[in-house]
């Protein structure tokens, strides 16, 4: 803003800036003093006695003033007037911008500080030579120090290890504590450049919290395996102290059966027989569980003619049961042998086709196709059955659950025929996969070594 005033006061210019800031027009202003222009005004006694003494002294005087609006910044000065006499000449300068952005900046720098100093981690600054220029309270506390007697001193008497370059992952760093004591620490570094000055942010974070609980967990873990490893001994032994008593039972129930009983006795020995048998299968599956999961189960590869292997274990499950179920086999002529273990095979084919059948309705087909891919044989088994839903497939991959949980499912079992299978085709070395879903059946893939050419 530009105005000029003689020497009582009044105004005898004002320009089109003060105009505008002051909502007032050159006219209403000329002749008038500031006291008529601005009545309601807190400074106007202040703004006066600097223009009497800039008049009195001739010497110019810088001041502040805020009449309306906005602070403003100036200069008075005293003229002389060509036909004799005084006059003040006024240039100000709006500074409510740069008075509210230094507000601003004080505020903002208030706020870091308080989040800096509130942060659980330690924040150290330090200038390109490596001296410490700011120091946080949780450094405060990591260092089991004060910040004063480190500010201006190198942090490797606290941080003895180099830095990690700025920029990079939290790497874990042996911190030295004032008190003689060590701990260690992540520590990352980031680099700031103000003007020709680097500077390099070091945060901190305590890891003996985390250490302790990852060998807590650690040690969880070996204790949970050792359980792990208890119980599938205990199962085996006890499966194996079952298989005697159960041998005998069947034994003396086949003499029995043999022994011309009447046809009372025969029925109680079939009954007895087929208890029997069925405590057997369960017993011999809990074993076999036991074993794959305690890698105590020893294979033997050999040449495998997988073409042989399938017809013969589709026509055993063909048919197996009144719901007249068929296994039909598609194999190409040039499917070659496999390299596995010939019983364990035989009994993971079993499992699945036990599975495929008891869950397929009746007289539908239950499809086995084989396939060579590269170095593999490719077997699937696909059913025509209820399928499952994505928790019911993990359900039934876990020992002991099936995806049908409830007590009055319609197809019994032990939960077993799907995990074993699943163990014994990758101790061969093959695959299993299960593609499946709700009212869409089940398909079994298998991927097992090929071995030599038919």
């Amino acid at each position: 803003t530009v105005h000029l005033k003689d020497s009582d006061l009044h105004y005898r210019f004002v320009n089109r800036f003060a105009t505008n800031r002051w909502a007032k027009t050159e006219a209403s202003m000329l002749g008038h003093t500031a006291a008529e222009m601005f009545p309601d005004s807190a400074e106007l006694e202040r703004i006066t006695q600097v223009e009497q003494q800039v008049l009195a002294s001739g010497l110019a005087q810088s001041y502040r003033s805020v009449v309306v609006q906005e602070p403003m910044w100036g200069v008075k000065s005293r003229l002389t007037l060509p036909g004799g006499g005084f006059a003040i000449l006024s240039v100000g300068i709006d500074v409510g911008d740069a008075i509210h952005a230094e507000r601003m900046a004080r505020r903002q720098s208030a706020l870091l500080d308080a989040m800096i100093e509130g942060s659980p981690e330690g924040m150290l600054s330090l200038d390109a030579r490596g001296c410490i220029h700011a120091f946080n309270a949780a450094a405060e506390a990591m260092f089991a120090t004060t910040r004063v007697r480190w500010l201006g001193q190198s942090i490797t008497a606290l941080i003895p290890a180099p830095l990690p370059q700025p920029g990079t992952q939290w790497h874990v760093i042996t911190l030295n504590r004032a008190d003689g004591s060590t701990l260690p620490a992540d520590v990352a570094v980031t680099e700031t450049r103000f003007e020709s000055d680097v500077f390099r942010t070091v945060r901190l974070r305590g890891v003996s919290e985390r250490l302790e609980r990852e060998q807590a967990l650690i040690e969880a873990r070996e204790v949970a395996l050792s359980a792990s490893r208890l119980k599938s001994q205990f199962l085996a032994m006890l499966g194996h102290e079952l298989l005697t008593p159960l041998h005998a039972i069947i034994g003396f129930g086949e003499l029995i059966r043999d022994a011309n009983p009447t046809k009372i006795e025969a029925v109680w020995a079939a009954e007895a027989l087929a208890s029997a048998h069925g405590l057997l299968d369960i017993v011999t599956a809990m074993i076999d569980l036991m074993r794959i999961e305690g890698g105590l189960l020893a294979m033997r590869p050999q040449q495998i003619d997988l073409k042989r292997l399938l017809r013969e274990r589709a026509r055993a499950w063909s048919h197996r049961d009144t719901s007249r179920v068929t296994v039909s086999v598609e194999l190409p002529d040039d499917l070659p042998a496999v390299l596995a273990d010939g019983p364990r095979l035989r009994q993971a084919l079993d499992n699945l086709l036990s599975n495929a059948t008891r869950f397929s309705p009746p007289e539908s087909t239950v499809e086995v196709v084989a396939s060579r891919d590269g170095d593999t044989v490719v077997l699937r088994i696909r059913d025509r059955g209820p399928g499952m839903t994505p928790d019911a497939l993990a359900s039934a991959l876990e020992p002991f659950r099936q995806a049908d949980g409830r007590l009055a499912r319609s197809v019994n079992g032990l939960g077993l025929g799907l995990p074993i299978a699943r163990g014994l085709i990758e101790l061969l070395g093959g695959h299993l996969t299960i593609d499946t879903a709700p009212m869409a059946g089940t398909s079994v893939v298998l991927r097992l070594p090929a071995g030599s050419e038919p």
